[in-house]
């Protein structure tokens, strides 16, 4: 089966879907797909956009997480595996990115939204 991941922005309590981008969730299929969840964490974590046609300047996105924490979140952390780690529940992190209404669904799972149970 394998580790999947979701990258996640702490401070901006939001993450990409790889599967939206039509990714798979395995590190390998997230880098070596277009468009990649690489290319959009490069988007969403530039400083600035530039001026150049090339640069995407205009989107909202650009820049969205920079000076953030982002994380690649796999669905195997464990709370521990970042020493000292002041954030949310690297366990619960993954979970806390599915949709709300799968969230809803999976009660029984333990889900949790990320600015609930999640932090702290």
């Amino acid at each position: 089966m394998g580790q999947y991941h979701h990258p996640v922005c702490i401070e901006a309590e939001e993450g990409l879907d790889p599967a939206g981008m039509d990714s798979g969730l395995k590190e390998g299929e997230q880098g070596f797909n277009r468009p990649s969840t690489p290319a959009a964490i490069v988007v969403l974590v530039c400083a600035r956009g530039g001026n150049m046609v090339a640069d995407c300047s205009q989107s909202p996105l650009i820049g969205r997480w920079a000076g953030k924490r982002v994380l690649i979140q796999g669905d195997y952390a464990e709370d521990d595996d970042i020493p000292d780690w002041k954030g949310p529940r690297l366990s619960k992190l993954y979970r806390a990115m599915r949709p709300v209404e799968e969230r809803k669904r999976h009660r029984q799972l333990g889900s949790c939204r990320l600015t609930e149970s999640a932090i702290g």
